[in-house]
């Protein structure tokens, strides 16, 4: 799948998502989504930037240090953003249907421009 933006990757996710609402992203790696981008790396990518943006490099790198279940993926999102487990799902469908929508850039990305 070279050569498509994370932008077009994100918009066959979301396409994908909206067809399957019984899909909890809070188990994010226990789905197929057939022939798309693995999911993961790009819900990873979602998760990496919403700890950079609102909480820091550092905060990120403690995250990849610390976090190693899923279960300390939600005590860490619970702890830094106030995200309890039941709001996982529409919290990262929200973040899939916004880079669908508008692209998806970091703040490193655009200082490099």
């Amino acid at each position: 799948m070279r050569g498509i933006s994370f932008k077009e990757h994100f918009k066959n996710l979301d396409v994908f998502l909206s067809a399957h609402p019984e899909i909890d992203l809070k188990v994010f790696d226990k789905f197929d989504s057939g022939n798309l981008t693995e999911r993961n790396y790009l819900i990873g990518m979602v998760l990496v930037k919403m700890i950079e943006d609102r909480c820091g490099h550092n905060k990120l790198l403690e995250a990849l240090n610390t976090i190693h279940t899923d279960n300390d993926l939600i005590v860490f999102l619970n702890k830094e953003f106030g995200i309890k487990e039941n709001e996982i799902n529409t919290v990262l469908r929200t973040y899939i249907k916004q880079y669908a929508s508008d692209g998806f850039k970091t703040k490193r990305w655009e200082s490099l421009k």
